[in-house]
């Protein structure tokens, strides 16, 4: 998010959403909601501000679920 946010700021070659969004839902969801907290980047897009928090919960399930069926 930071290197997105300083590229917007000097109008260069830009990451694009769908590469955003596709670190976000391979492990990198909590990263990249802090960094729309803290850089103040991409959270007025309706794919961020709700899509990311979706990714988190749905990881988050996901984790829950492989931990109940490896200690069960």
């Amino acid at each position: 998010m930071y290197i997105d946010k300083e590229k917007a700021k000097r109008n260069k070659w830009r990451i694009k959403e769908s590469t955003l969004l596709a670190i976000a839902a391979f492990g990198g969801s909590v990263g990249a909601y802090l960094g729309m907290k803290i850089f103040r980047h991409k959270t007025k897009h309706t794919k961020f501000k709700y899509g990311i928090p979706i990714i988190m919960l749905i990881q988050l399930l996901v984790l829950l679920y492989w931990n109940n069926k490896i200690y069960k």
